[in-house]
């Protein structure tokens, strides 16, 4: 016979589920395990003959070893949809709870179409519906807590306590009539609403025991282990406790079994002892948890080099034992060495010292108490001696022996924990029935929890892990096709940091900081913007004034020089409009040094694009003029009224216009403004102004390049008229100077960072605008200063074949 290994819900997990319900309706089911067919060819398993007959159960009977796990199983299957959310089932037992009489409605009607579907029954004498409270299992159910049922309770306080303390030990019901006091290894988390106070706990919570080896883990950074388990409990373990583990991020290297030790079968058991020893100390992890109750086998393990059966030399490793671990140790173990568990860390239960308990130990004769054949056996096996018969020989033990003598490893002469909690258990009897009998106050026992022992702190903390720490300024990389607990340390890449140890990921700083360049810190950027302050912004001002004290020196020697025929040539007017507009183009630039500002960052690119339209419009109309003043000198040419100031005025001011209307437009559409560029220059945050619309400040340039390729296409046709105009000669390689600056300011315009994009427009601007002034005005200077013969009348006319 196998036994199912299904298993039935505990009491207590399913009272949890009822925490919040106030509405209940209890079902009794009809024939219970009868529902259940018998496999067709299966009957034979379950039949039974008397005298003159044979019979066959065609559907599962009472009695069966495996009928209740059977059975539960088919109600859970049943009401799989359904359980925990508002049915709790236990065999034969449904209970439908609610928060409201309007859910327990449609709840109720859920499960009575399930039990229709399947053709499940009830008992309508057992089912009581609409309840506030109900009795299940044993316990009352009312809407301010969990109780026994008053049934259970009565037969205690109708008890008539013994006179004897013999009459109470002999009193065989006891145990069965002591429902009162819940005895759990176990005990899920519940609410405050459900109060059980009749609960103590005798042996240690399993749940805080796995809890507080996780917290032991966590808190030394073992997160490389190996795990012993026994061997029928392997299987719990994985689905209880690894899920648990992983969820930190704690890794098992190995889990291996701790198969029972035979004599019977002692080659097959010390092989597969070698094998595990040499699993353990082969392996990185130096923490190993062993999950076993009895030291006996981690003994033997450990004892292996000992014994000469293994070459595999032992490794420190820190013993992780469970509190349920027995650390006595057996006879045959009384010689053997304690170091191999040297470092072990063991969660004990709570446990105090108990006032008279030593003394009882060191007085009682128990040897010579006949009811105590436990003690006697065990007193042979720690002195080494055989009880007495009738005459005493050599090595009969004479119970003069002394307890204390023995060593620790073998008899602990303090209350271990399991017997402070038993001592506690039959306190807490003896206290309720002597309150039930004198009607005093109910005495209530104040629960311990457990506690880590205090233990000397190592002077080096041992590690367990798979892959060395990752310092500040690395993260971690999962290895492919490893745990997670084994990964690679990576440099954070440029602009991240980690500020922690064993950090997951790498974080970026604030817009405002960058990270160091060790990378485990954020240091603040540095505000910044090309001034007149820096260096570069100093020369390309001084730069900037001198062109225009240059200019200025120009301006006045053609003021001085304004009747010579060179200065009147091609219009003075326009000559003097230009080389105030190249003046001004000059100090423009200077604007593009102050720190950008709401006004400045407004006005620059529009001074700009405005100031050199005029400049170039100027050379325009010069050119056209040279044209028509050409034209003008043929017989019977109508070009004559066109020549003239007028036309000059109305050419500059009609192309300054269009570039006007351009500004204009910009600024209703989306005016430039200031802000601060934290992310092209990683150490600094740049102010800087954003044109607002990149469009319209390319369509300003663009319109200034379509000036001057006008100006050029013009002057380049007139290179080759009398010298007397030679003037269109100085235009084309003017204009060839301003385009090719302003063609090459776009690639670099584009490609530079920071402040220093303002620099590049500063230093077009002076490029180009130096260059229109030497191109022109540095020839007419020439003959004026140096060569004033040649600045006269006769020789401007003067033809030249």
């Amino acid at each position: 016979m196998v036994n199912n290994c299904y298993s039935l819900s505990r009491i207590s997990e399913l009272l949890e589920w009822l925490q919040e319900a106030t509405v209940f309706t209890k079902l009794d089911l009809h024939g219970a395990y009868n529902l259940v067919q018998v496999q067709v060819r299966d009957e034979w398993k379950m039949a039974f003959s008397p005298r003159y007959r044979h019979f066959e159960y065609t559907v599962m009977p009472f009695g069966l070893t495996n009928a209740p796990a059977v059975f539960q199983h088919f109600m859970n299957n049943i009401f799989q949809d359904l359980l925990d959310q508002f049915v709790v089932i236990y065999l034969d037992d449904i209970l439908i709870y609610s928060t409201s009489w309007k859910d327990h409605q449609q709840h109720l009607c859920l499960v009575l179409q399930q039990l229709w579907e399947h053709c499940l029954f009830t008992k309508l004498e057992k089912c009581q519906f609409w309840q506030t409270t109900i009795e299940f299992l044993g316990h009352c159910i009312p809407p301010e807590g969990i109780a026994m049922e008053p049934g259970k309770v009565e037969v205690l306080s109708s008890w008539q306590p013994p006179w004897r303390v013999k009459d109470f030990l002999q009193d065989t019901t006891i145990h069965t009539k002591l429902e009162a006091l819940f005895v759990y290894s176990s005990l899920p988390k519940m609410e405050k609403k459900i109060q059980i106070t009749s609960l103590y706990e005798m042996v240690p919570n399993q749940e805080y025991q796995n809890k507080g080896i996780l917290l032991l883990l966590l808190y030394f950074k073992w997160t490389w282990i190996g795990v012993l388990v026994k061997e029928d409990e392997r299987e719990g373990f994985q689905q209880n406790i690894l899920s648990k583990f992983s969820d930190s991020e704690i890794c098992v290297e190995f889990l291996e079994k701790l198969k029972p030790f035979h004599i019977s079968a002692i080659f097959n058991g010390m092989k597969h002892f070698c094998e595990l020893y040499d699993i353990i100390m082969n392996s990185k992890a130096n923490t190993v948890i062993v999950y076993e109750q009895n030291v006996l086998l981690l003994r033997v393990l450990l004892y292996l080099p000992h014994m000469e059966e293994v070459l595999t030399k032992p490794k420190a490793k820190v013993w992780i034992l469970v509190s349920e671990l027995d650390l006595a140790s057996f006879t045959f173990q009384k010689g053997w060495d304690m170091q191999g568990l040297h470092g072990a860390i063991s969660f004990a239960a709570y446990s105090n010292e108990v006032p008279g308990f030593q003394t009882f130990l060191q007085n009682r004769d128990h040897l010579f108490i006949k009811e105590d054949f436990f003690v006697r056996e065990v007193w042979e096996q720690a002195f080494g001696c055989d009880y007495p018969s009738s005459r005493i020989e050599e090595g009969t033990c004479t119970g003069k022996e002394r307890l204390e003598s023995l060593p620790a490893t073998l008899f602990e002469m303090s209350m271990t924990g399991h017997s402070y909690s038993i001592y506690n258990s039959v306190s807490a009897v003896g206290y309720a029935l002597h309150d039930m009998q004198s009607s005093l106050q109910k005495y209530r026992m104040l629960k311990k929890g457990g506690k880590l022992q205090n233990q000397q702190p190592w002077q080096t903390i041992p590690t367990s892990i798979c892959s060395e720490r990752c310092h500040p300024g690395y993260f971690k990389q999962k290895q492919e096709e490893k745990p997670p607990c084994c990964y690679d340390c990576i440099l954070c890449p440029e602009g991240k940091l980690s500020n922690k140890i064993d950090a997951k990921y790498c974080s970026g700083c604030p817009e405002d900081q960058y990270a160091s360049k060790d990378k485990i810190s954020c240091i603040p950027k540095t505000v910044t913007s090309l001034t007149y302050e820096e260096p570069l912004g100093l020369a390309l001002i001084i730069v900037a004034i001198s062109f225009f004290l240059f200019t200025a020196v120009i301006f006045g020697i053609f003021l001085k020089n304004h009747h010579t025929p060179i200065v009147k040539a091609n219009n003075r007017g326009l000559t003097y409009t230009l080389l105030i507009s190249l003046q001004l183009c000059f100090l423009c630039a200077l604007q593009f040094l102050f720190r950008p500002g709401a006004i400045i960052c407004l006005f620059r690119q529009i001074t700009f694009g405005l100031i050199f339209s005029v400049a170039v419009s100027c050379l325009l109309a010069k050119t056209i003029i040279v044209v028509l003043a050409f034209l003008a000198t043929k017989p019977g040419s109508r070009m004559k009224k066109w020549v003239g100031k007028q036309l000059a005025t109305t050419i500059v001011l009609s192309c300054s216009l269009v570039q006007a209307v351009i500004c204009i437009l910009w600024l209703a559409k989306a005016p430039p403004f200031p802000e601060a560029d934290m992310i092209t220059v990683t150490e600094e945050i740049i102010l800087e102004c954003n044109e607002g619309s990149v469009c319209m400040f390319y369509c300003i340039l663009g319109y200034m390049g379509f000036l001057a390729v006008a100006s050029f296409i013009v002057a380049f046709l007139a290179r080759n008229l009398p010298s007397t105009f030679n003037e269109a000669k100085l235009i084309t390689f003017s204009m060839l100077v301003f385009c090719s600056v302003w063609l090459a300011f776009i690639p670099a315009y584009l490609s530079t960072k920071g402040k220093y994009v303002v620099a590049v427009e500063i230093f077009s601007i002076l490029a180009s605008s130096a260059g229109l002034l030497s191109c022109i005005f540095f020839p007419k200077c020439y003959i004026i200063l140096l060569k004033p013969e040649l600045n006269h009348k006769e020789l401007l006319t003067q033809k030249k074949h």
